[in-house]
């Protein structure tokens, strides 16, 4: 799987720069025989400058070569290097059956009482030792989805050596991160193995899996996996993995839960199957009935010797008429067996499963009842009481309108009456009541405004200082937007950078974060919040707003994020002290092909983000407008250009002496 990954991503690196590669390679040639065809004529060889100018032109070569130069070394130290080290690492060797292995991490705990009903999730089946298998408690499962899917997301520190046994790491296996740990082994000693804590699946240990550290509010966590057996042992287990099956709980003798297996879908199937038998007898015997009436009725003409001829009809045809139902009501019960016995033994993994499965038993048997001749009753598979509670809860939650005014105007009702003194004092700026009162002491608005939406900051007084046009400066570019256009931190400026790091440090103390509060209305757009990025806090302000997300900008880096109502707090007015960081810049000289475009905007990105780059402006105004220059000083627009990337433009600048049209 390592070896797949690498590859896929050597591929698509190349992939990404082949372009570029070739048109740099042109440009090379076309600029080496310009160069050749100036430099050596009859009469710039006798030029005093001569050698001058071939030095220029020989570095402009090279420098160009260079820039292919990086571009293989970075292929290489992805692939080639890192290949030839996997090549390097031995097939493991299987974990032999009766091998005595021991893990050290924080076990399960099996607090179950006796005879106490359980239902558990079939998570590994191992080979030996035989009767043993690992389970998880359904109850957790919502536990574990909350644990399990931030781990996915998380930002990963990969390991390059085998982490200490008793370690609790992720490794990459299905797709998946999961949690794991290593064997306790001799002294010296490469693990052989490594656990599944969640899982309670033992594997082979290798090198060349992606392992990584785990974040530490997950290392705490109790393994999911619970170590079962079932009582009366018996040659295979009643179920499969994955499946979600009812036990009674045995004993729990220490790590080690003994259960009683229930067989819940056995008598289900068998008591559908003996109520249907029951309506089909009874349906048919009436059919039976009426039919024999109707021939009665039908057959009085001849009273005497007609008479007779008919009651030996209506005999004959009562005989083949219970002839019939009675071998159509064993085809019935035959039938429903068969299905019980076919579907019976195999189980699925889910609750949803297993309905559909009851669901299946009751369908095939209602079909009988409904092909049956004459039948005007019909059953139906699907009822209340075919619904968990949960279903059931769900089906019957229908919103409800509001005869509210306020609320039906507002879309809230207002709390000022519950929420202000109704003894406010303006004179003292409180009531009789003094400390002890718990009430809001502000007076109600003379025009009726209700004060439940407060008034929000949207800007900062503190400005950043602006360069003067025709003036060059050190940017350090924090996020691109487009092929032109990005946002960046001016560096040179060691005050401003001590008082941001100043910044930073208050907002992420935990003291201040405790005391951050939450958000009690909807924000308005605009409104200047403290958002959370990757387990930090910054400032930012709203973009939209959905039903449990909330879009924002990130002023100080210029990068957009969606984040959930709970990683919002609400602005601090001591964190406005300081300008906002990210400034607007827009490349002057160049405008993009189309919009979106990934590869200029991949080709920028890996030019010039987290790198100090110099710049020169062409004009102040928002965005700024800028020339920006890479290492080598190479205009970064021009190179964008050359490679069919970007396409050129003329720089803009702002007169603010000029005439305004019209």
């Amino acid at each position: 799987m390592a070896y797949e990954l690498l590859w896929d991503a050597s591929y698509e690196y190349l992939e990404k720069n082949v372009s570029f590669v070739n048109s740099l390679t042109r440009l090379m040639l076309e600029r080496a025989n310009n160069h050749r065809s100036q430099l050596f004529t009859q009469a710039h060889k006798k030029s005093p400058t001569f050698l001058e100018d071939f030095k220029v032109a020989h570095d402009e070569v090279q420098n160009m070569g260079k820039t292919l130069q990086t571009v293989v070394n970075d292929w290489k130290s992805l692939f080639a290097e890192v290949t030839s080290n996997l090549c390097k690492q031995t097939i493991p060797q299987p974990i032999a059956p009766s091998a005595d292995l021991t893990f050290d991490y924080i076990k399960p705990l099996l607090e179950y009482k006796v005879n106490e009903k359980v239902q558990l999730i079939v998570t590994y089946i191992p080979a030996s030792p035989e009767g043993i298998f690992y389970a998880m408690d359904d109850s957790r499962k919502t536990d574990f989805r909350a644990n399990f899917t931030p781990i996915q997301k998380t930002c990963k520190t990969f390991l390059n050596k085998p982490p200490p046994a008793g370690v609790v790491f992720m490794v990459y296996i299905d797709n998946l991160w999961t949690r794991a740990v290593c064997n306790v082994a001799t002294k010296g000693k490469t693990p052989v193995a490594i656990y599944l804590l969640d899982l309670g699946e033992v594997l082979p240990y290798e090198d060349h899996v992606p392992k990584a550290m785990l974040p530490a509010e997950f290392i705490s966590v109790p393994g999911y996996a619970m170590k079962c057996t079932i009582v009366p042992k018996a040659v295979s287990f009643p179920f499969n993995l994955y499946d979600i099956v009812s036990c009674n709980v045995v004993a729990v003798q220490n790590d080690l839960l003994v259960l009683e297996y229930n067989d819940e879908k056995q008598a289900f199937c068998c008591s559908i199957v003996e109520e249907t038998i029951t309506k089909t007898e009874w349906e048919q015997q009436d059919d039976v009935a009426k039919r024999t009436n109707a021939n009665k009725l039908n057959n009085n003409q001849d009273k005497h010797e007609y008479s007779k001829a008919s009651g030996r009809s209506t005999k004959a045809e009562q005989k083949a008429q219970q002839a019939d139902a009675s071998q159509s009501q064993t085809n019935v019960i035959k039938r429903a067996h068969n299905e019980q016995k076919e579907e019976f033994p195999i189980r699925n993994s889910s609750k949803d499963t297993n309905r559909e499965e009851q669901y299946n038993v009751t369908q095939s048997t209602t079909k009988e009842i409904k092909s049956a001749p004459n039948g005007e009753k019909q059953e139906y598979a699907i009822t209340r009481e075919t619904f968990t509670e949960a279903e059931l809860e769900q089906l019957d939650d229908i919103s409800q309108s509001t005869s509210n005014a306020m609320k039906a105007v507002l879309g809230y009702v207002p709390k000022d009456d519950e929420r202000l003194c109704k003894h406010y004092d303006p004179a003292t700026k409180g009531c009789f009541k003094g400390s002890n009162c718990r009430l809001r002491h502000e007076p109600k608005d003379p025009d009726g405004w209700t004060l439940d939406k407060d008034t929000v900051s949207v800007s900062i007084p503190a400005q950043m200082e602006i360069p003067l046009p025709n003036t060059y400066i050190t940017l350090h570019p924090t996020c691109i937007i487009d092929v032109d256009t990005f946002y960046a931190h001016v560096a040179g400026d060691e005050a401003n950078y001590a008082k941001y790091e100043q910044l930073m440090a208050e907002m992420n103390d935990p003291e201040m974060i405790d005391n951050y509060k939450t958000l009690k209305l909807i924000p308005a757009l605009g409104e200047l919040v403290i958002a959370k990025y990757e387990d930090m806090w910054y400032r930012a302000t709203v973009c939209d707003v959905f039903d449990n997300r909330i879009s924002v900008f990130y002023v100080d880096y210029g990068n957009t994020a969606t984040v959930g109502t709970n990683e919002v707090r609400r602005w601090e007015d001591r964190f406005k002290f300081l300008p906002f960081q990210a400034v607007y810049c827009r490349i002057s000289n160049i405008q993009r092909i189309k919009p979106c475009h990934l590869q200029a905007i991949q080709q920028l990105h890996s030019c010039i983000l987290d790198k100090p780059i110099r710049a020169l402006i062409i004009d102040n105004k928002h965005p700024w407008e800028v020339l920006i220059y890479d290492e080598d000083n190479f205009d970064v627009g021009e190179a964008l250009i050359m490679t069919k990337l970007a396409l050129p433009r003329k720089p803009s600048k702002f007169d603010e002496n000029s005439y305004i049209p019209g």
